[in-house]
């Protein structure tokens, strides 16, 4: 088992926050990124499960979303407001990752991956979440699922 949590743990760098605290920010392995990445292409298959409004895992998505927001502020007597949620990612329980991923019926295989990762992510230097998705697991999503020249 050694060698599974091995896999696992991250290195964090301590970034201050402007306010107060510092952010977290996880380097992985170069070898679990890359199966990341992998992974992320498989989960794709399964993205036409995600309601409209959903961004995430959806090819050019961010740009389609950008463009949409400018053609609606652009019209006479219209106004932008955005939210910010605190630790969005931070605070969804990860069975719901797990539930949302059974009924999008996505293969178990990678489920159970996904829940192992979840659950055995790790690192020395910083107290790791209970809820919501390791940030290396982030930035490998966010780089991959969103490239504005996607083609």
């Amino acid at each position: 088992m050694p060698e599974v949590m091995a896999m696992f743990e991250f290195r964090a760098i301590l970034i201050p926050k402007e306010s107060d605290g510092y952010r977290p920010i996880a380097i992985g392995e170069t070898v679990t990124n890359i199966f990341h990445r992998i992974l992320l292409k498989r989960l794709i298959r399964h993205a036409n499960y995600l309601s409209c409004e959903q961004i995430a895992f959806k090819q050019n998505a961010y740009a389609v979303g950008v463009r949409r927001a400018h053609e609606l502020i652009s019209r006479p007597g219209m106004h932008a407001v955005s939210l910010d949620t605190k630790n969005a990612f931070n605070s969804l329980p990860r069975a719901e990752v797990v539930r949302a991923l059974n009924e999008a019926g996505v293969p178990k295989v990678l489920i159970d991956y996904i829940r192992n990762f979840l659950d055995l992510r790790h690192s020395r230097d910083v107290k790791c979440e209970v809820c919501g998705v390791p940030r290396a697991t982030r930035s490998a999503c966010s780089s991959s699922a969103w490239p504005p020249s996607a083609s």
